[in-house]
């Protein structure tokens, strides 16, 4: 009796909206969420129709799981998601976070370790030219963690970039500060603040970014193989100070960057030891990044990144590690 009723009040405060059909693209968003976050959806259930609803019911943790089918949204009910019913996320979104992931059967997934705060990791960027010209070394970072919640990570960057051929100048950039926001185990990225100065410009320059929306950066507890994600436009509001001196510029951004996890049992070694890592893809119209994640540990290992309209390959690498 209280299941029908829930349902029938969820169905009479959205009975205006008109039909649509979305049958199987819940299909493939509910399975999807089955698998990737078993502490909501512990066990596969069969989707069920009410009205405008496609719905799943979870009775070991009370949760509802609905796709409204005319406003192309996702909806949770009960449970951690409360009494009222609460929006997700539209199924668009939603999908591409699923990517191939979405059947009911056995999938090969990893659960990612969060990275302890004060952690501290040394990196070492190399640029190698056209023709096989290497710049070696150009610039050095260090990093460390200093927020680290279910909700939030906080990452604060000291970098040099040293002078070579490829870049006369110095360049260094203290205490860049980048948050990601975490909701329902996916991270957004929304703002970095960076301060810096050069040879060139010896006084120091602050940028304050933000990002409205967040852009999506990914799962932050579980990732499956070959899964995918895409970034979304968002409005990008920078202000620089110099010299005391204020600027601030909004302008869209639609980085229309594509992720794929390759894989989740590689092996990379390091300057600063050997780790389990998984693999992911990043592609964007300009250039391909690939990226190597220590599974147990949190913390980046390796990068290559090749630019499409050039030879021009950037690599990173773990140099040191400190642990609190």
């Amino acid at each position: 009796m209280k299941f029908k009723l829930i349902l029938c009040a969820v169905s009479c405060l959205l009975s205006t909206i008109a039909k649509a059909d979305l049958t199987q693209d819940a299909e493939s968003i509910f399975n999807w969420a089955e698998n990737t976050f078993p502490r909501y959806f512990p066990s596969h259930r069969t989707t069920q129709t009410l009205d405008y609803w496609r719905y799943r019911y979870y009775p070991e943790t009370g949760i509802y799981v609905g796709a409204n089918t005319m406003d192309n949204n996702v909806y949770g009910l009960g449970g951690e998601f409360g009494v009222v019913t609460k929006n997700v996320g539209s199924s668009q979104a939603l999908l591409a976070m699923a990517g191939t992931n979405s059947s009911n059967g056995s999938i090969s997934c990893v659960n990612l370790s969060l990275p302890a705060k004060g952690t501290r990791f040394f990196t070492d960027h190399s640029i190698k030219g056209q023709i096989g010209t290497a710049f070696g070394v150009v610039s050095k970072s260090e990093t460390i963690y200093t927020a680290v919640t279910n909700t939030r990570l906080e990452q604060t960057v000291i970098s040099t970039q040293l002078k070579t051929a490829f870049f006369p100048e110095s360049i260094s950039t203290k205490d860049s500060v980048t948050i990601f926001d975490v909701k329902d185990d996916i991270a957004y990225l929304s703002s970095n603040e960076t301060s810096m100065t050069s040879d060139r410009l010896p006084d120091l320059i602050k940028t304050k970014t933000t990002y409205n929306p967040s852009i999506i950066s990914g799962p932050r507890n579980k990732v499956c193989k070959n899964q995918t994600w895409q970034t979304t436009p968002s409005e990008q509001t920078a202000v620089s100070t110099v010299n005391g001196k204020e600027t601030t510029k909004v302008s869209n951004v639609d980085p229309k960057h594509t992720f794929t996890v390759e894989a989740i049992d590689d092996e990379v070694a390091t300057p600063a030891g050997s780790f389990k890592a998984i693999r992911i893809r990043n592609e964007s119209d300009t250039e391909v990044l690939i990226t190597w994640g220590s599974i147990d540990k949190g913390i980046p290992l390796k990068s290559v990144t090749t630019h499409k309209d050039s030879a021009t390959v950037n690599e990173s690498i773990l140099t040191n590690v400190q642990y609190p």
